[in-house]
């Protein structure tokens, strides 16, 4: 039981939702909430997964702008320059 216990705070379940799912006192498994519920925490990772990549790619952009800046921006230009980049080119730019 604590290997189960552990392995789905592993997989991202709380501790509660980890005791909802255990057997109730007679040793039955509810199978069906129990296959409800892995499927909601693979939904809930996949959502993760795509906010990950997004900021993944927001930061890559951020990198890869800091590396090709032009040298003779004024340090108080760089900034706006960079935030400029991130919005990518059909962003409205700020005054």
């Amino acid at each position: 039981m604590l290997e189960i216990i552990a392995m789905a705070q592993n997989a991202g379940f709380t501790l509660d939702e980890i005791r909802s799912l255990l057997p109730d006192s007679q040793a039955v498994w509810q199978h069906q909430a129990l296959l409800e519920s892995l499927q909601r925490k693979v939904a809930e990772i996949e959502k993760l997964q795509e906010r990950l990549a997004q900021n993944r790619s927001q930061l890559l952009v951020a990198i890869a702008s800091l590396h090709r800046r032009p040298e003779d921006l004024a340090c108080a230009q760089r900034p706006q320059w960079v935030l400029d980049q991130l919005r990518g080119p059909t962003s409205p730019t700020a005054c």
